[in-house]
């Protein structure tokens, strides 16, 4: 009869084996993405260091109004303004958002206080956005980002599975001790455990959060929330509406998407139509910027032009606390406020999520959030680099170091719980039968009797 003793050591064995296959496939994103984060996470800081010229003002509590610095800049470029972005604090400048003739955008840079152009910057080369870009890798189209999902989801394994192992190691040294010295494979291998066991909550969490925006696990959840009611109201999802009050036919594929930048809640929605005849003058950004004003929204709010002839103007205000985000969509021909409406609207599903974005960009609480993300990168980064440590170290010159499996029971064993962690990530659960099916030819040709 086998004992509870030897049942445990050949789950472990079998849940360590699939951990380090996971970690051997994913660690290149994870540091990837922990890097990227890092630096991303300082996206002010690095924008003030780079462009703060054009970015500081003296601090004045008078602005001039909003229409006048949308034609100073327009003026100045010599190009139509297509988004303003209002300064969110007393030094900040204000930016519009101009688009250049071969259709590439620029952003004019003006002193609220005296209408002075600070300068113009090319939208394609701001230092954050680009590493943004590349944190997600969507600079190098869906198929990468399609990678990033897939691994976004085995870090969740990979945290669970490894705070299982580390919890086993209560009965051999301690689950928080460190041995060994640098030399040696027992000194990266506690590292990475109690790294790993500290950081694993974190790592959860930023996984979990990343994945919403994500083109299949994020669109599931968000189209899931919508349909049960904790997202934005229905009605505006049903019948996007028009300033004369009748439903517009407009669908809902996100053929007319907005282009400014939105919360993760209200991603796909539709663009309400603006009633009128299209041949009929806009108001223009600058009007509708004052009748987003008028409404009250805050500083630090964007308008952006509308993405379609008979579309609406979107004023979106996002700041660092999930709380103070507001939308607010204009008619563009007869300056009516179609819609109003802000994170109070939302399900609680829905501002759970919008609060777990902000934090993971390091937003929520100030600094407090800015730096303990930080951190949990800083250790994502020291645990990926002992792993890597501990497996060169414990490898043998022309193997891969796999951890055998104590039984094939176990392994089968393994290969379940695995499916099933990941059966709730499409992408991951894809990928895993993939790296099973690698694994089963392997363990196959490995013990497959010699006819020589």
């Amino acid at each position: 009869m086998i004992s509870s003793r030897t049942t445990r050591r050949s789950l472990y064995q079998a849940i360590w084996r699939w951990h380090f296959l996971a970690g051997l496939l994913t660690l290149p994103f994870l540091l990837w993405l922990a890097i990227t984060g890092s630096i991303y996470l300082f996206e002010d800081e690095i924008e003030f260091a780079l462009h703060g010229p054009v970015l500081k003002v003296p601090a004045t509590p008078d602005r001039l109004p909003t229409g006048q610095l949308i034609e100073t800049a327009e003026n100045y470029s010599g190009h139509p303004a297509k988004a303003f972005l209002s300064p969110s604090a007393a030094d900040r400048s204000a930016e519009i958002l101009v688009a250049g003739a071969d259709g590439a955008g620029a952003s004019v840079f003006i002193d609220p206080g005296t209408g002075k152009v600070l300068g113009m910057l090319d939208g394609d080369w701001r230092v954050a956005q680009f590493v943004r870009s590349l944190h997600g890798l969507a600079l190098f189209g869906p198929i990468a980002n399609g990678v990033i999902e897939a691994v976004a989801g085995w870090v969740v394994i990979l945290c669970s599975t490894g705070l299982y192992l580390w919890w086993q190691r209560r009965e051999a040294g301690g689950l928080f001790a460190i041995r060994g010295s640098l030399r040696s494979r027992r000194f990266w291998r506690d590292l990475h455990a109690v790294l790993g066991a500290g950081v694993a909550i974190f790592g959860i969490f930023l996984a979990i959060t990343g994945l919403m925006w994500s083109g299949v696990w994020g669109s599931w959840v968000h189209n899931s929330l919508r349909a049960i009611g904790q997202g934005v109201p229905s009605v505006i999802w049903d019948a996007p509406p028009t300033s004369d009050g009748k439903p517009s036919a407009q669908t809902t594929d996100g053929s007319h998407q907005h282009p400014g930048e939105l919360s993760w809640t209200v991603r796909g929605m539709p663009e309400p139509r603006s009633a009128g005849n299209i041949r009929q003058v806009s108001i223009g950004l600058a009007e509708a910027a004052r009748v987003a004003e008028l409404q009250g929204i805050s500083d630090g709010y964007r308008i952006d032009a509308p993405g379609a002839p008979d579309g609406i103007f979107a004023a979106t205000n996002i700041p660092d606390k999930a709380a103070g985000i507001r939308v607010i969509q204009i008619n563009q021909f007869s300056g009516e406020v179609v819609n109003d409406f802000s994170f109070s609207d939302y399900g609680d599903a829905s501002q759970a999520i919008e609060w777990g974005v902000s934090l993971h960009m390091g937003k929520e609480y100030g600094r407090f959030s800015q730096w303990l993300m930080f951190f949990a990168c800083l250790t994502l980064i020291g645990l990926t680099i002992a792993a890597i440590m501990s497996w060169m170290m414990r490898r043998k010159r022309g193997e891969l170091g796999t951890p055998p499996y104590a039984s094939k029971r176990a392994g089968k064993v393994g290969v379940l719980v695995i499916l099933l962690g990941t059966l709730t990530f499409p992408l991951t659960a894809l990928s895993a039968i993939i790296l099973a099916g690698i694994d089963w030819a392997l363990q196959a040709r490995r013990t497959r009797p010699s006819t020589a």
